[in-house]
C-alpha cells in the first residue's frame, strides 16, 4: 500500500512539473531573451522530473517488492514517502506564487508575460528543487547497493 502512495504522489509532483515547465516556456518564449534565471528553474525541475522518473520505475518494479525483505527498496518506499509529499507541496507553492502574480497582474490592467519574480526568489526556488533532486538520487543510488 505504500507504494501505491508513493507511486500517486510521484506522478502528482510529475504533473505539477509538466505546469511549471509549460509556465516557464510560456514566460520564456513571449519574453525577447529567455531570462538566465528562468532557464535555470526549467533545467532543474527537468532534471528533477527525470529522478522521479527512476523512483517511480523502482518503486513500480515487481522485482523491487521481492527484495523488500531482505534489500533495501521496502527502506526506500518507507522513506520517499515525506520527502516526495514536501516536494510535491513545494511544487504546487510555486505555482500558486506565479498564479497570483498572473492573476494581480490582469487586475490591474498591466498584464505582461513576463518573468514575474527576482532573481533571488527564482534562484532560492531552484536550490530547493536541486536539494529533493540531489535527496532522491542518494535515495537511488543506495537502492543500488
Amino acid at each position: 500500500m505504500e507504494s501505491l502512495s508513493l507511486t500517486a504522489n510521484i506522478i502528482a509532483v510529475l504533473t505539477l512539473a509538466g505546469q511549471l515547465l509549460a509556465a516557464g516556456y510560456r514566460y520564456g518564449s513571449s519574453s525577447a531573451q529567455f531570462p538566465p534565471e528562468l532557464r535555470r528553474l526549467v533545467q532543474e525541475v527537468t532534471a528533477l522530473s527525470g529522478v522521479l522518473h527512476a523512483v517511480k520505475m523502482l518503486v513500480d518494479d515487481p522485482t523491487a517488492s521481492a527484495r523488500t525483505t531482505n534489500g533495501s527498496s521496502g527502506d526506500l518506499i518507507r522513506a520517499m514517502g515525506e520527502p516526495v509529499e514536501q516536494c510535491r507541496k513545494f511544487m504546487e507553492e510555486i505555482l500558486r506564487d506565479l498564479q497570483k502574480y498572473g492573476e494581480a497582474s490582469r487586475r490591474r490592467g498591466a498584464w505582461r508575460v513576463c518573468w514575474p519574480l527576482k532573481e533571488k526568489a527564482t534562484k532560492e526556488w531552484c536550490e530547493r528543487l536541486e536539494r529533493h533532486k540531489s535527496l532522491f538520487e542518494l535515495a537511488l543510488s543506495v537502492d543500488e547497493m
